[in-house]
Order: C-alpha cells, then sequence, then structure tokens
C-alpha cells in the first residue's frame, strides 16, 4: 500500500514539473518558429523620402514617427500645450496598463506584478514620447519609407487609442506614472496585454498592417524587426 502511494506521489511530482516545462517549450519553438517573416522579399526603401525608427531597448521595441505627419497633433497640444516642432518625432509604445507606466527598468519588475501581467489579461496603455528631431543611439533602428507607410502606421496606432465622449484622449494620469518617463504621455489604450499579446506583438502587427517587414508571431523584441 505504501508502495503504491509512494508511486502515486512520485507521479504527480513528475506531472507537475513536466507540464509547465512542456508549456514553456512550446512557446519558445512557436516563438521561434514565429520569428520567420511575414514578407520574404523585402521592399527597396533606400532611396524613400522619410525616415521613421525602432527603439529597442532588448525587452520593448516602439515605433517612432515624423511628428509633421501625425493626426494627433491637435489633441497632444490638447494635452501638453504644445505638440512639438515640424521636424520632431512621436514615439509610440503599447503595454500593460500598470506594468507599463510603473516599471521602466528592469529592476524595477517583481514576480507578482510580472505573474499578473502575462497570465491574466489584462487592460493596456499606450506611451507618446517627444524627440526634437531625428532620433539616435546603439538602441534606435532608421527605416527609410514612404508618406503612405507612415499614414497607415499611425491608422494603427489610432485604433488603439481610447478617447473619451468629448473626443479627447483618455489620458492616465500623470501622478500613476514613474517619473523617469519625464513628459511622456500615457493613454488608455483598446486591447488586453497577455503572454500571447505582448508589447512586441502590438508593434509587429503594426509592422504588419503598414507592409513592413516582421516576424510572423513576435512576443518578444528580439524577432520583430526582420
Amino acid at each position: 500500500m505504501k508502495k503504491k502511494m509512494k508511486k502515486k506521489v512520485k507521479k504527480i511530482i513528475l506531472t507537475l514539473v513536466l507540464v509547465p516545462v512542456f508549456m514553456v517549450s512550446i512557446y519558445f519553438f512557436a516563438v521561434l518558429v514565429g520569428a520567420m517573416p511575414t514578407i520574404v522579399d523585402a521592399p527597396d526603401t533606400e532611396s524613400a523620402e522619410y525616415q521613421i525608427f525602432f527603439t529597442d531597448n532588448t525587452y520593448h521595441v516602439e515605433i517612432c514617427l515624423p511628428a509633421r505627419f501625425s493626426p494627433f497633433r491637435e489633441d497632444i497640444e490638447d494635452v501638453r500645450g504644445d505638440s512639438g516642432p515640424d521636424e520632431g518625432y512621436y514615439c509610440f509604445g503599447w503595454g500593460d496598463r500598470t506594468f507599463y507606466p510603473e516599471t521602466p527598468f528592469l529592476e524595477d519588475l517583481n514576480f507578482t506584478l510580472v505573474m499578473h501581467s502575462l497570465f491574466r489579461p489584462t487592460d493596456a496603455a499606450i506611451r507618446i514620447s517627444f524627440y526634437a528631431g531625428p532620433i539616435r543611439g546603439e538602441v534606435v533602428t532608421a527605416y527609410k519609407t514612404d508618406k503612405q507607410t507612415i499614414d497607415l502606421l499611425y491608422e494603427y496606432i489610432d485604433n488603439f487609442i481610447i478617447r473619451g465622449e468629448d473626443g479627447k484622449f483618455s489620458v492616465i494620469p500623470p501622478e500613476t506614472v514613474n517619473a523617469v518617463y519625464g513628459d511622456s504621455l500615457f493613454l488608455n489604450a483598446e486591447g488586453t496585454y497577455s503572454l500571447f499579446f505582448t508589447c512586441n506583438n502590438w508593434t509587429a502587427d503594426a509592422l504588419k498592417y503598414a507592409g513592413i517587414r516582421t516576424g510572423l508571431w513576435t512576443p518578444l523584441a528580439w524577432n520583430v524587426l526582420r
């Protein structure tokens, strides 16, 4: 009887260990498959007139677009009192409504918050950050494109921005945002953040929407820019 009980306990423990390992393995196998590009023959954009940028801090990719073409200039001016210079850029990222505004650095993470964000689908937020001109740096990738592609990217972003009954941005109170974000705006956004639709999936879907090459499924940052 004791031997049977021991075998049963061992099976239960083995199952408890192997099932999570199996699920994690399947997830990362899907990530590898998802790295396959959606567009095999990417269009030649070297002669394109305009430049956009992507910032990648190894775990989160944002899209930076010319401010002069933005349909949000009046909205931004209404909130900030200034929409920035014509030669400036607006950068957009999407993420968990609590996690994103409150945890700008990896060292700010805690187990409870990560588990809540990944395994319990949550409301979302969009961040808009502001640059006075073209963006430079080790984490920045420049991409040449045309006006139509920029318009499509703005259209995709607009589809996620929540507005009030008055048509104005639904702004997340600045006092709830980590001070390191400076003058960035955080807006309530459509969609739910989860293990299967992350900030990087959102960015990659924007690229697909605009016809820019990216991975098939990109929950991690490394396979967004293909």
